[in-house]
């Protein structure tokens, strides 16, 4: 008999250090598994630490430190004005614009902590450039640079103290630590399970343990919320810091939760038929006895007032805290009570059951286990659905946070910039919320356009001299523009200024003598600044505030000069936006959206005129290879068309200027063309006429109409064709296709509401082929010649042959396998790019290059397309290009592409492959053609 007892005591032990261990490990665990995805993950930290200006008192204390500093740095207003200085930093710290250069300083310091770079600091130097741009200070009441770099790093106190904390070194040692508390613990349970004596009690018990865990990880979030209350100066910020520390660990919360209510259904699952069930009633009969038996004696009454006038202070100090503790064990009682119900209900129906069909059968128990078995399942079934729906949005933050966005959309990064669309205004600074502003063609000033989605801004520069005269109820001086000094008379759409308008301009002039002292400067004006004028620079720190406050946004900004590139450029300079301005090189391929923005150079500038000394190479001549357009005066709508106007045809970036010639503008005219039919059908024309696709849609009145949602909804879909290119994949978009490098085949007349993009050849037959081998091959085949497609169309015309050496032979080789089991149809849409990547292969073999080279360069070629899911052309181009000149030499392959191309000019719809309706696929047995 003492033989059998040893064992059973040995293995009760074991189970109970089992339990123990299992007890220890799951909050371990789980606490590690939150921390490594949240508080060593840089983005989701930082989203995470913004979420503290959603609080009225942390942004009241932030405002007032900052206006601390501002002080501290000699800025007049926020001594004299602190009050009201303050208000206005805190309302500038409430914006969407700080919060996001707030996110990403805060990004840059936790991961160069992470790095071990204790002295990183965290540099709010570009949010105070912000706070200086909203307020709008005068020059004198700002901070120098030195100053707005101290007041920038003015948190670096704070910074020091997270660096300091050992807490950062432990990032490898969390995924160890949620490994072993995760996995360890479940195996720990399961270890004590097999080896209890008593299975059922052990189960419960792991039931109630875990209940235990999860209480514990709650009980730790309110405790960090407690503790990090204490720090605050006032209760008002202590509130403030807690809240918010509830909203960042919420999840962390709810996680506790959760495990605690699969504790509560395991232990309810596991309760002994018959067993005492925990209710109202029976707790308060335990705590009542419990309570008599202590005031027995003198020492037990003692040892019971302590406990209550603890407790009592404790509820004082901390109601809420106790409050909210005081809901969650109610909760989990009455799913506890619940879960409990549910399983008697169960026995008793089985029992019952089994007792009429089969009555004192064996089965009966096995019978009971299996069905309170699956309702324990569904139950916690239930309770992982509910978990994962309140980590949801937690996780939606961090993804969303995590995302590179690029003009508005994280979408539209993969877009090369003559690829996508930007809407624009003509004449931006013709707005009639500046002052003194007469014939306006723009109710919004320049930085409400950019606000309300502009993307491209065409304006006009002249000199200016500031006169002696006002107008009526205005203390501007009216500005005169000094015509001797212009850098040439009046061209393009300043030589067709109506007679009327001119005549007005110099009566205006003729009465606003120059005023004392007054010097020549850079004005924003339409030919005539007696009419209306800013000074440039003052539109610049318009353009400077929004492109700081908006470091995902490309903007484009195309200057009619009449100004030297001398004095333009330095005024642009003079405002701070160089170091934000893009360089295009004419031998390499333009830019995607994307890159622009990692760059941190999101502005392109071009000039009209661009002619004479002093222009930078940022200074882009708009019209000399870089932007062609449309004509620019329509007296109706039915006048507006899409004939070639300036700028090559073989410009990569499309201008459609998209206006009516009135004196004086006319709203509601405008509105008939802005609207999104119309706009639409012209887009369409101009594209299929020009086979480019409209980059730059300019109109007037830009917030009437649809031009921005029109735009919105062909960058989209532009999008589908570029991504649809690279994975060698079929688009999704009906009708549509990669925009054509050359004019296509006459479109068909589109539809008020069709999709921008152009149609191409629908291909209503398919007759003959292999369609096996045939599907088998395509997406190879596709996906090379999409590439090929996607990099000759960004190239600039300079550089448009490296497209083809870089691609053809891969295209070569797989076109040819291709076209030899195409049906007829498709074989007939591949002949102009086989006939062109054939001669590509020539040309290579003419310069030298044997056929192991050639079949070097396929098989690098198809390497890079395959490399990933949606290969980026430009770098598969880069790469290859490193190859073919390591086998002639840069200079001969250059000189390669360039004879190339003058050789070989490009066929009308090169690479339109044709659209097969998927009905007309399926039926003749090409299943690979169908939609996905």
């Amino acid at each position: 008999m003492a033989s059998r007892r040893e064992p059973n005591r040995l293995r009760h032990a074991l189970s109970v250090v089992c339990l123990v261990l299992a007890a220890l490990l799951m909050p371990i665990g789980l606490i590690a598994q939150w921390a490594n995805s949240t508080f060593f993950e840089s983005k989701t930290f930082s989203t995470r630490t913004v979420d503290l200006l959603e609080s009225p008192a942390v942004r009241r204390e932030l405002a007032n430190k900052l206006t601390e500093q501002l002080a501290f740095a000699g800025n007049q207003q926020a001594v004299n004005f602190r009050p009201a200085f303050q208000l206005a930093i805190e309302a500038a710290i409430n914006t969407d614009t700080f919060r996001s250069i707030f996110r990403t300083a805060v990004e840059r310091t936790h991961e160069a902590i992470l790095a071990g770079n204790k002295g990183a600091s965290l540099d709010l130097s570009d949010s105070i450039s912000i706070i200086a741009g909203t307020l709008q200070l005068p020059e004198n009441a700002r901070p120098g640079q030195a100053d707005e770099r101290t007041l920038g790093t003015s948190l670096s106190d704070v910074t020091k103290q997270m660096a300091d904390l050992r807490v950062w070194s432990l990032e490898e040692e969390t995924g160890g630590l949620m490994a072993l508390g995760l996995g360890g613990s479940v195996l720990a349970a399961a270890g004590a399970i097999a080896l209890a004596t008593d299975r059922r009690r052990t189960v419960r018990r792991v039931g109630w343990i875990i209940v235990g865990d999860g209480l514990v990880v709650v009980g730790l979030v309110l405790a960090v919320e407690w503790y990090v209350g204490t720090l605050a100066d006032t209760a008002e910020l202590a509130d403030a810091l807690r809240g918010a520390i509830s909203r960042g660990m919420a999840d962390l919360r709810s996680a506790g939760l959760w495990l605690a209510a699969y504790g509560v259904i395991i232990a309810a699952a596991a309760r002994a038929e018959g067993t005492r069930r925990l209710t109202p009633a029976s707790a308060t009969s335990s705590v009542a006895g419990w309570v008599d038996r202590r005031r027995a004696s003198t020492a037990g009454t003692v040892g019971l007032s302590a406990v209550a006038i603890v407790a009592g202070l404790a509820l004082i100090a901390s109601p809420w805290f106790w409050l909210r503790l005081a809901v969650f064990a109610t909760g989990l009682w009455l799913a506890y009570f619940g879960a409990t119900e549910l399983v008697g209900l169960v026995q008793a129906k089985v029992a019952d059951s089994a007792t009429e069909a089969d009555a004192g059968a064996a089965r009966h128990p096995r019978r009971r286990l299996a069905v309170i078995s699956a309702v324990t399942a569904v139950l916690l079934l239930l309770a992982t659905g509910g978990l994962l729906l309140t980590t949801r949005q937690a996780a939606s933050t961090a993804e969303a946070a995590g995302q590179q966005l690029c003009n508005g959309d994280a979408s539209l990064c993969d877009l090369p910039i003559n690829l996508a669309m930007f809407p624009a205004t003509h004449n931006s600074m013709s707005a009639a919320l500046y002052p003194n502003w007469l014939l306006a063609e723009h109710v919004e000033t320049i930085s409400g356009q950019l606000n309300s989605g502009i993307r491209a801004l065409l304006y006009d520069t002249h000199y200016g001299i500031p006169s002696s005269a006002r107008f009526p109820g205005s203390n501007k001086p009216l500005i005169v523009t000094d015509r001797a000094a212009e850098l040439r008379n009046p061209t393009g759409e300043s030589a067709n200024v109506d007679p009327t308008v001119q005549q007005r301009a110099d009566e205006v002039a003729a009465r606003a003598p120059r005023a004392a002292e007054a010097k020549r400067g850079v004005y924003l004006c339409h030919v005539y600044c007696e009419l209306g004028s800013i000074p440039f620079s003052d539109g610049l720190k318009e353009l400077k505030t929004f492109i700081e406050s908006h470091p995902d946004d490309v903007v484009i900004t195309d200057i009619e000069d009449a100004t030297t590139p001398a004095d333009t450029t330095a005024e642009i300079v003079k405002a701070g936006l160089e170091p934000h301005i893009y360089t295009l090189d004419p031998k390499k391929p333009l830019p995607t959206l994307g890159e622009m923005i990692r760059s941190g150079r999101t502005l392109l500038v071009f000039a009209e005129g661009g002619v004479g000394e002093g222009a930078p190479p940022w200074y882009h001549r708009a019209y000399d290879g870089w932007i062609q357009e449309t004509p620019y005066t329509w007296d109706t709508p039915e006048q507006m068309n899409c004939a070639p106007n300036r700028g090559a045809p073989d410009s990569p970036l499309f201008l459609i200027n998209h206006w009516l010639s009135a004196d004086p503008p006319n709203p509601s005219r405008t509105s008939v063309v802005n609207k999104g039919a119309f706009l639409r059908d012209r887009l369409q024309r101009c594209l299929a006429e020009r086979g480019q696709i409209p980059n730059i849609v300019a109109v007037d009145f830009s917030k009437r109409g649809d031009l921005i949602a029109t735009v919105r909804q062909a960058n989209q879909e532009m999008l589908d064709q570029v991504r649809s290119a690279r994975r060698g994949r079929r688009s999704t978009t009906p009708g549509s296709s990669v925009a054509p490098s050359t004019p296509g085949p006459p479109a068909a007349a589109p539809t008020p509401g069709a999709s921008v993009i152009p149609p191409v050849t629908q291909i209503n037959t398919l007759t003959g082929g292999e369609p096996a081998v045939f599907c088998q091959r395509a997406p190879d085949a596709v996906a090379v010649i999409g590439s090929w497609a996607l990099a000759n169309v960004v190239s600039p015309a300079s550089a448009r042959g490296l497209s083809d050496v870089a691609f053809g032979p891969a295209a070569a080789r797989a076109i040819d396998a291709l076209y030899a089991v195409a049906p007829q149809e498709l074989a007939a849409r591949l002949v102009p790019a086989k006939d062109r990547a054939g001669a590509v292969v020539q040309a290579l073999r003419d310069a030298g290059i044997d056929q192991a080279g050639i079949d070097g360069i396929v098989e690098l070629t198809q390497n890079q397309v395959a490399r990933s899911d949606s290969p980026d052309p430009v770098e598969v181009q880069a790469v290859v290009l490193d190859k073919v000149r390591t086998m002639l030499s840069p200079e001969a392959t250059d000189k390669v592409a360039q004879e190339f191309v003058a050789s070989h000019p490009e066929l009308p719809g090169l690479f339109d492959l044709g659209e097969v309706p998927d009905q007309v696929a399926q039926a003749a047995g090409y299943g690979c053609l169908v939609s996905p």
